[in-house]
C-alpha cells in the first residue's frame, strides 16, 4: 500500500520539507538552505532531492512567505522542473522588498529572483 512520505530539514531560521503523496506526487514546501556545524558549504534541499533521490520534477511548491530565510534556494528550483509555484499573492513588491532589508548581495538577489518568479506566474 502506497504511503506518505515526509522529510523535513532544519534550514537556518526555520524548516524546508519535502512531501511525496501514495499517488507519486512531489511537494516542496519552502525553499531555506542551511549550513553544517564546522562547515562554509550550503546545504540544499533541492540539491539533495535531485542528485540523491533522482527527484527532476515537482509538482507543486509551496512558499509560505517571501523571507530570504524560505526562499534562499530560489536559484535551483527550476533545476527540478516545478509544475506550480503557490505564494502569497497579496504581497507589493514593495512589501517583499521592505521585508528583506538587506545590504548582502547574495540576499538582494534571492529577491530579485523571487519577484521574476513572483512576475511571470
Amino acid at each position: 500500500m502506497p504511503k506518505l512520505e515526509m522529510v523535513i530539514w532544519d534550514v537556518q531560521h526555520g524548516s524546508a520539507a519535502y512531501l511525496k503523496t501514495p499517488n507519486g506526487k512531489h511537494f516542496v514546501i519552502d525553499l531555506g538552505t542551511g549550513t553544517h556545524k564546522g562547515s562554509n558549504n550550503t546545504f540544499s534541499p533541492l540539491l539533495y532531492l535531485k542528485q540523491n533521490w533522482g527527484i527532476t520534477s515537482i509538482d507543486k511548491v509551496i512558499i509560505t512567505h517571501p523571507h530570504t530565510d524560505h526562499i534562499d534556494d530560489i536559484f535551483n528550483l527550476m533545476q527540478l522542473s516545478p509544475v506550480y509555484i503557490q505564494r502569497p499573492f497579496h504581497l507589493s513588491e514593495n512589501d517583499i522588498r521592505g521585508n528583506n532589508p538587506s545590504s548582502d548581495k547574495y540576499k538582494i538577489e534571492v529577491v530579485a529572483k523571487f519577484l521574476v518568479i513572483n512576475c511571470n506566474e
